[in-house]
C-alpha cells in the first residue's frame, strides 16, 4: 500500500532545484577551470591524480585497489584537513572539487531521477514516487526503500520537493534508538529506561 500511495514531488520546487544546482556547479566548474586550466576535466581520474601528485607533488595518501593514487572523497577530506599541507589556490581547488562532487551527487541520484517519467526519470506522470519498501533486508526489522529511488537517502536541502498531496499532511515518526530501547526494555536496565521517559 506504501507503494501504490507513493510520495508526492512538487516539479516545480524540483526543476528550481535543479536550476539552482546546476547554477552551483558552473560556478564550482569555473573556478576549478581559473586554478587548474580550462583543459582540465575534473571528473577525469587521471587528471586529477597528476594534478596532485605529480605536478603539486602532493603525498599520496591512499591507493587504489590497482595501486594508483587515489582521488576519491576520503582522500580528498585527508588532503584538505591535513594542517599545512595545501597552499591557498590548491585549498581552493580542492573545497570546489568536494563541493562539485556533492551537487553532482545531487544532481545524478536525486533531482534527475524524481523528474516526470516521460522526461527520464522515475516519477509517474500523476507526480507520484512509487518506490519499493521492504522489512526484509534489514536485519533490524525497519523498513528499507529500494529499487528506482531509495527515498531514505534524499539530503535534507533536497526534501522540499517532496511534499504532501494537494488537501495532505505529512506525519513524521521515527523509531529513534529502538533497538537500544528494546534491548533495555528487555533486559529491565532501569536508568535507561527512566531516561528515555524523560526524553
Amino acid at each position: 500500500e506504501m507503494r501504490e500511495l507513493g510520495l508526492f514531488v512538487h516539479e516545480p520546487s524540483r526543476a528550481e532545484a535543479q536550476s539552482e544546482t546546476e547554477g552551483k556547479l558552473a560556478r564550482e566548474a569555473k573556478t576549478i577551470a581559473e586554478i587548474a586550466g580550462a583543459d582540465f576535466n575534473p571528473r577525469s581520474t587521471h587528471q586529477l591524480a597528476d594534478l596532485l601528485f605529480k605536478d603539486w607533488k602532493l603525498p599520496i595518501v591512499r591507493v587504489t585497489p590497482k595501486g594508483k593514487p587515489s582521488t576519491d572523497e576520503d582522500t580528498l577530506r585527508i588532503l584538505l584537513t591535513t594542517v599545512g599541507l595545501l597552499q591557498k589556490e590548491q585549498k581552493a581547488l580542492l573545497e570546489s572539487l568536494w563541493r562539485s562532487r556533492g551537487l553532482q551527487g545531487d544532481l545524478s541520484r536525486v533531482l534527475l531521477p524524481l523528474r516526470r517519467r516521460s522526461a527520464g526519470g522515475n516519477v509517474y506522470e500523476d507526480g507520484i514516487l512509487r518506490a519499493d519498501y521492504t522489512a526484509h533486508v534489514p536485519s533490524t526489522g525497519r523498513i528499507s526503500s529500494g529499487g528506482d529511488q531509495n527515498t531514505q537517502n534524499i539530503r535534507k536541502l533536497l526534501r522540499r520537493i517532496i511534499r504532501p498531496r494537494p488537501g495532505h499532511l505529512f506525519i513524521i515518526s521515527d523509531y529513534d534508538q529502538i533497538e537500544l530501547r528494546m534491548m533495555c526494555a528487555l533486559a529491565g536496565v532501569r536508568t535507561y529506561l527512566e531516561a528515555f521517559a524523560r526524553g
